[in-house]
């Protein structure tokens, strides 16, 4: 029930913010998201992506822990937070110079995207729950 919930919520949200898209001038397409919106989009749900060459999909649990899959190999446990103040993304990764990295979340016209510190874009939707395992059959 809590996932249709937050289906119908988010498309929701989809709604009300086409009406608040941009109009030019950034350099970037769609908005970026505020915190609050970060976080109810994403606690409790799987992104799913392509980073570079590698697809995966990345659960984001109500407590902080996130888990990243990659198509093939081993998944990795790490954690995530939305910053006070600038209301920004950040994930930790174990053996990753053990620093918080920083993703803006923008609501684009096809869905989702992380932006990383280079400026680079990568889309993603979410799915509701954990949905770590790929259903190829």
């Amino acid at each position: 029930m809590k996932n249709i919930l937050v289906l119908i919520a988010l498309a929701a949200a989809l709604a009300v913010t086409s009406f608040l898209w941009p109009r030019g001038g950034e350099t970037l397409p769609g908005r970026p998201l505020a915190g609050l919106e970060i976080k109810y989009l994403l606690t409790g749900n799987t992104a799913i992506g392509r980073w570079g060459d590698d697809q995966y999909r990345q659960f984001f649990s109500e407590g902080g822990v996130t888990y990243y899959a990659q198509r093939g190999k081993r998944s990795t446990r790490g954690k995530w937070r939305i910053t006070r103040g600038n209301d920004a993304y950040e994930s930790w990764w174990s053996g990753a110079d053990d620093n918080w990295v920083r993703f803006d979340v923008r609501l684009t016209p096809d869905g989702y995207a992380w932006v990383d510190s280079t400026g680079t874009i990568h889309p993603f939707e979410l799915v509701a729950g954990e949905k770590l395992v790929w259903d190829d059959g």
